[in-house]
């Protein structure tokens, strides 16, 4: 059979691949897990007084490595898997890395010299995120990774630096997060900035309404991205988010 033979058309209809990033607090953790059938899969231990079915806590790469595995393998009925945090996993790959990449005298990740060490890391973080890509293919499984945020200044080619909000992990990683994912989203309270006169000054005062919001196009304040032709900002609730993609009821 030739290669033009099999040629396909039309969408694929998968359910879809998510990171949310954002600052503590904002409710990434209730967000991900208040799907239909999902489950929690923690690094950390963020989900507070959440009544939500998790897997035991994740402490090594290998935990990590058996739980995607036995929801690959086993029988089950999920149908989201929420993973909390990337950044809290991060150290555990970089310990991965030390056992797999030994070297004489190197005990960190930046022991390997000239950021040789973070390549290495890459290598795993590439298993890794291929490894959930597998799980949403073989079990039909939504997969939310959640993130922290933080500031970083951001040299864009065509203006001046600038700082923003972007995914709190190291700089290669955070890119391969970026990319393999169908959206990434930043969540964040609805802020308004009120201009005030004090003193013959004026002055920037952020007030909020305590709204959740959750932003899906890139902005010079934030990471963010979408393959769904999402609106700019939709309310942070699963339903809003799954009314908009295909592939999760």
């Amino acid at each position: 059979m030739g290669v033009l033979s099999q040629i396909v058309s039309g969408i694929e209809n998968k359910p879809p691949v998510l990171c949310v990033h954002g600052t503590g607090g904002v409710g990434k953790t209730t967000l991900a897990t208040s799907g239909e059938k999902s489950l929690l899969l923690p690094v950390e231990e963020g989900w507070g007084k959440l009544d939500i079915e998790r897997l035991p806590l994740v402490t090594t790469f290998a935990d990590y490595s058996a739980a995607v595995s036995a929801l690959r393998q086993d029988e089950h009925d999920y149908r989201i898997l929420a993973l909390d945090s990337l950044d809290w996993l991060e150290p555990l790959v970089w310990q991965e890395t030390l056992r797999r990449y030994p070297r004489p005298g190197v005990d960190t990740i930046e022991g390997y010299g000239y950021g040789k060490g973070f390549l290495h890391a890459c290598e795993i973080w590439r298993e890794l995120l291929g490894d959930l890509k597998a799980l949403r293919d073989e079990r039909n499984m939504a997969i939310v990774v959640i993130a922290h945020s933080e500031i970083k200044t951001f040299n864009d080619p065509t203006a001046e630096s600038y700082d923003r909000f972007q995914i709190k992990l190291n700089k290669q990683a955070s890119a391969l997060v970026f990319e393999w994912a169908d959206a990434v989203l930043f969540a964040s309270f609805d802020t308004k900035i009120k201009r005030e006169e004090r003193r013959g000054q004026i002055i920037n005062k952020g007030t909020s309404s305590g709204k959740r919001r959750l932003f899906c196009e890139e902005r010079p304040a934030f990471q963010a991205k979408n393959r769904y032709n999402l609106p700019p900002e939709i309310d942070m609730d699963w339903q809003s988010l799954t009314q908009l993609i295909k592939g999760i009821k």
